[in-house]
């Protein structure tokens, strides 16, 4: 994609995601503006690495586009259909009733443990 082309997706992700959450209900707004965030976000960050063309840095991205995306997809999945959120509880936790981050850490453990030689 071409340069111009490039800073005007980015200039239209951004326009989006700062004006989207204003034509949607009150209770709705951090939903949109979390979603729409997100997928900016990772398309901000994909931009990023294509540009560096470093191994490291598509490794980064590649987590945090991860992320990004996790926050998009619970967000919309609570905006579609709202499940029970505990006090001070975390939404995609809430959602799959168990806490992700130790998800994750039995996931990193298992594929560290796979690749051990």
């Amino acid at each position: 994609m071409r340069p111009g082309w490039l800073a005007v997706c980015l200039l239209a992700g951004g326009v989006a995601h700062n004006t989207l959450h204003r034509y949607v209900d009150e209770e709705s707004r951090g939903l949109v503006w979390n979603i729409t965030g997100a997928i900016f976000l990772a398309g901000l960050l994909l931009v990023i690495a294509v540009q560096a063309r470093s191994t490291a840095v598509w490794l980064a991205v590649a987590l945090l586009v991860g992320h990004a995306l996790q926050v998009a997809g619970c967000s919309a999945a609570y905006w579609w259909q709202p499940w029970p959120l505990t006090p001070g509880g975390d939404l995609c936790s809430d959602g799959l009733s168990l806490p992700l981050g130790t998800l994750g850490i039995v996931g990193a453990a298992l594929v560290q443990g796979t690749h051990r030689g």
